[in-house]
């Protein structure tokens, strides 16, 4: 720093707090690539867990843990068993992330990847059309399975509207 002109040494002191800065950064970067894929699914899916999703009605609440979703990544299973391509649509990343996550564990660590299931949200999978419920432009061996809570979400309005006039349900 001695040999720094005075001008320069402002400068100098910021190249030096953001070289230390990068530096921590490249660390944390090496920690995090260290864990492995596992372990970063695990801390994921309980951060997930702690973050209820609030049914958007109760029409919808009847239908909560019938085992839809289950069915829907056996479906998966089967598909992909077969040699198709297969997709399941989830309402975001986080979702799709713990889907994954879900049929992995039911069919075997990584065996999503094996058989070439992909996990994807709407806005990532922009030909997919919803009034269809197929990928556009994909070829017919393509399978697109959607999550309910992702229909759920895409068309939450008008769900509601539908069963705005349902008779009430029989409470005795």
């Amino acid at each position: 720093m001695s040999n720094c002109p005075d001008w320069l040494r402002p400068f100098q002191r910021e190249t030096e707090a953001l070289a230390a800065q990068n530096a921590a950064f490249k660390e944390e970067t090496e920690r995090m690539r260290r864990l492995s894929r596992n372990r970063l699914k695990q801390i994921v899916k309980e951060s997930l867990h702690n973050q209820p999703i609030a049914p958007m009605s109760e029409s919808f609440d009847r239908l909560k843990q019938t085992g839809r979703t289950t069915r829907m990544l056996k479906e998966a299973y089967s598909l992909a068993s077969e040699g198709r391509a297969v997709y399941v649509l989830a309402h975001n990343p986080n979702y799709a992330f713990e889907l994954e996550c879900k049929f992995d564990n039911m069919f075997g660590p990584r065996e999503s990847h094996r058989l070439g299931v992909k996990f994807e949200t709407p806005g990532r999978l922009q030909n997919f059309d919803f009034q269809a419920m197929q990928l556009q432009g994909a070829h017919p061996n393509c399978r697109v399975l959607v999550d309910h809570y992702t229909i759920e979400s895409m068309y939450a309005r008008m769900l509601q509207e539908l069963h705005r006039f349902d008779a009430p349900s029989d409470a005795s």
